[in-house]
């Protein structure tokens, strides 16, 4: 009896709900996370340029269910005019303007990222992406993104890496006391470092830091968000800096919400003075799946005594 109990499989702590991961992504951060399948059209139009920019980013991301932890995504922006006349000043973040404006894309990110999800549902990720060179060679003059840590893919035809680390902490329970029941929160920050050339140019480095807290009851979550970059590649070290407050429709579970509405309003910071920006996003997401749900037979079993194999005789 004592040799058949050495071999009985020794099982890890059940993982709790999918419910509590932290799936939903935050207003100004970094758009990379462990959670369902995403894709994502997002809208902007800004102040400093008169509101005649919409400026388009497709953003599309999965991570493996596997051990592994990967994931992959690929960002894809582009510039449309709305008022192509000449501006009668230089755009915050952009260039002397000329006439006629035309849209344009601009750089392409691809990449992956790594790191871990624990069982409490917070998560640590480590992103690495390459920055294609996509963008027109000469930008037309539009408004300062409030997603200032995204400054990069702004710029003129140019390549580069971008690396990132990121932690998100599990959901907290709000005190009732302080906004009503049934109220969750979760923080993320953000540290990155981007290495890009532009064509003609040198090499620029351009660090950013971002922090934000997501609230989330029933159906609804607010994001509330600060960025700060140093994006201006002629080395000024014009500083670049956003905070906003984005609001969406989705449960914390995925559940009923595959498509994911999202609006925000965000001021921004640059050398040229204060703006102002709108967005609405537009997601779509697939069906969460834990890397758990077949727990025990993958996640389960996690060692066998090796003093089972000496059988007594």
């Amino acid at each position: 009896m004592t040799e058949l109990a050495l071999i009985q499989p020794t099982y890890s702590e059940p993982p709790q709900a999918a419910s509590s991961r932290v799936w939903l992504p935050f207003g100004l951060m970094d758009r990379m996370q462990y959670a369902a399948p995403r894709l994502s059209v997002a809208s902007e139009v800004g102040s400093s340029d008169g509101w005649g920019t919409l400026g388009l980013i497709v953003h599309a991301q999965a991570s493996l269910s596997c051990d592994c932890q990967l994931g992959f995504y690929g960002t894809f922006p582009l510039s449309l005019v709305l008022d192509d006349r000449p501006l009668p000043f230089v755009a915050a973040g952009g260039p002397s303007p000329r006439a006629p404006r035309e849209s344009a894309f601009g750089t392409t990110e691809l990449g992956m990222f790594a790191g871990g999800e624990k069982f409490n549902g917070s998560q640590s990720i480590y992103r690495i992406g390459a920055l294609l060179p996509t963008a027109a060679r000469e930008i037309e003059p539009r408004f300062a993104s409030a997603r200032v840590g995204d400054a990069v893919l702004e710029l003129p035809r140019s390549a580069g890496v971008r690396i990132s680390m990121s932690e998100i902490t599990s959901w907290m329970n709000v005190p009732t006391r302080w906004l009503g029941p049934g109220i969750d929160v979760a923080f993320r920050y953000d540290l990155g470092f981007d290495t890009v050339q532009i064509l003609g140019e040198g090499l620029h480095a351009i660090p950013r830091i971002a922090g934000g807290a997501l609230f989330t009851r029933r159906v609804f979550t607010i994001s509330l968000d600060t960025a700060l970059s140093i994006p201006d590649p002629d080395g000024d070290s014009e500083l670049r800096w956003s905070a906003g407050m984005t609001t969406s429709l989705a449960r914390l579970d995925g559940s009923g919400s595959r498509l994911q509405p999202a609006f925000r309003i965000a001021t921004v910071r640059t050398g040229d003075g204060w703006g102002a920006t709108l967005s609405l996003e537009l997601a779509a997401t697939a069906k969460p799946r834990s890397r758990y749900d077949d727990f025990p037979e993958r996640y389960g079993a996690r060692s066998v005594t090796r003093s089972a194999l000496a059988v007594a005789p």
